[in-house]
């Protein structure tokens, strides 16, 4: 049995120092960091952009009015009815009475506007619109809704020529603009022609409302 003073034996138990190895106690984990929460982002300006988009639709494009057309075209009945002589690009005569369609208008007789591409020309835009109108009327028998009457004691109208509407045709063909004064309804008609560079659009000009306040018409 080994004598327990042996130097040797009490090396082997206590180390070298003859003193017993101190215990070391394990060195704790590393805390674990917590990621960031992520903040949501609110939805509400997205709300109040979807909110901005609609009211531009409704104001200045008239949607609510051009589903109502797409979903139902010309209606059953009519208030006036017959062969149409165009007076100028937004009013036309069926018998004795005068009809200045609803929600457009066009340049005047009068008026002139400026192309923008070369050969630069002055025209008479009036007398085009007009012949525009003309061409969608000619020999149709054209039926209209009646809205009112405007304070040149013209009666206001919707008016088809089969199941086109003339003022949709005219805004579409760039010929006349969407009356946003009084009517959205023709709202992407200009939107679209604008954006083709059609008719008034391929040119310089005056509104036809700027035109009869400097004109005094």
């Amino acid at each position: 049995m080994a004598d327990p003073t042996d130097k040797d034996f009490l090396r082997l138990v206590y180390g070298r120092a003859g003193a017993p190895a101190p215990h070391r106690a394990a060195a704790p984990a590393p805390a674990r960091r917590r990621a960031p929460r992520r903040r949501r982002k609110g939805v509400w300006p997205l709300v109040w952009i979807a909110l901005l988009a609609l009211a531009y639709a409704v104001h200045y494009l008239g949607l609510p009015a051009q589903v109502a057309d797409a979903l139902n075209g010309a209606p059953a009945s009519f208030d006036i009815a017959g062969r149409a002589r165009v007076s100028d690009g937004d009013t036309i005569r069926i018998g004795e009475t005068r009809i200045r369609l609803d929600g457009i208008d066009a340049p005047e007789s009068d008026q002139s506007c400026t192309t923008r591409t070369p050969p630069i020309v002055t025209f008479a835009c009036g007398s085009s619109a007009a012949g525009k109108l003309r061409a969608l009327a000619d020999g149709a028998v054209v039926r209209c809704v009646a809205h009112g009457t405007d304070t040149y004691g013209r009666t206001l109208a919707t008016c088809y020529a089969g199941e086109s509407d003339l003022g949709r045709a005219m805004v579409r063909a760039g010929w006349a603009l969407a009356y946003r004064r009084y009517s959205a309804r023709y709202g992407l008609e200009e939107a679209a022609a604008r954006l083709e560079g059609l008719g008034l659009w391929a040119t310089d000009f005056d509104t036809p409302e700027d035109w009869r306040r400097r004109e005094g018409g």
